[in-house]
């Protein structure tokens, strides 16, 4: 009997391959690419332009940096440079010229329109940072498919994990704001309390009184570190006594 071979990309996304969990395919992941607990999307864009290598998310008061411009490609030969910052592609500002100059956008959004011009060239505008002149050269938008999976050019096997953190340890605290709440949450049997917030339980906070206070955002985004809530430090030197772990109902202190 001649094999059947879907043809159409979204069919081979969605193949699940033999003795591979559910897991392993995109439409079972909790979509946080920043980075997530499945792949780190954001390694896209590094090379999603021939001839240049960009840094994935950008830098706070920088914006987008050129890593790296070979030189045999166009960017180079235009006067791109390494450290060099991208400023616009296609017409679109891929930094904020607002109170943070050069703040980086997110190329998941300032960005989503260009694959559709895979295998085009579009202009890309790049400051210099050696002299402070504007360079606009067309760049080849590389594709992001090949045969059903993430173009090599792209992605190298390897690359969309190579950067995730430990969930535990990182994720949860660093985002701050109840961000896996939908999935895995951190501030749970929450009850509103009126103007004074919401009584529950977070697993950042070291003991049962704080963990019930009322606490409209029990641990804050901050960079002081907040006595009444867990360190990095003693998550990931001391997570076997820190966290708790629910075994038959019950917290343990050691899993």
């Amino acid at each position: 009997m001649k094999t059947i071979k879907a043809k159409n990309l979204t069919a081979q996304l969605n193949f699940k391959a033999g003795g591979n969990p559910p897991s392993t395919q995109p439409i079972s992941a909790i979509s946080n690419c920043f980075p997530g607990l499945e792949l780190d999307f954001r390694a896209i864009w590094k090379h999603l332009f021939q001839g240049i290598e960009l840094h994935e998310a950008g830098l706070w008061n920088e914006g987008h940096v050129v890593l790296h411009a070979d030189e045999n490609e166009a960017a180079y030969a235009a006067g791109v440079r390494d450290a060099d910052l991208l400023v616009a592609v296609n017409g679109q500002a891929v930094v904020s010229k607002g109170t943070r100059e050069g703040y980086a956008l997110e190329f998941s959004n300032a960005l989503a329109d260009v694959f559709e011009l895979a295998g085009q060239r579009v202009p890309l505008s790049f400051k210099s940072v050696d002299t402070g002149q504007d360079i606009v050269v067309d760049l080849l938008v590389n594709p992001l498919f090949k045969d059903g999976s993430l173009s090599p050019t792209l992605a190298d096997p390897g690359t969309l994990t190579q950067g995730l953190c430990s969930p535990w340890q990182a994720d949860y605290r660093e985002c701050g704001c109840y961000y896996w709440a939908a999935s895995r949450p951190d501030f749970v049997n929450a009850q509103p309390e009126g103007p004074d917030g919401t009584t529950g339980k977070s697993w950042m906070q070291r003991d049962d009184a704080q963990r019930n206070r009322p606490d409209s955002r029990p641990y804050p985004n901050t960079d002081i570190p907040d006595p009444v809530h867990y360190t990095y430090q003693e998550l990931y030197l001391k997570w076997e006594e820190k966290l708790k772990f629910v075994i038959g109902g019950q917290e343990q202190n050691t899993p």
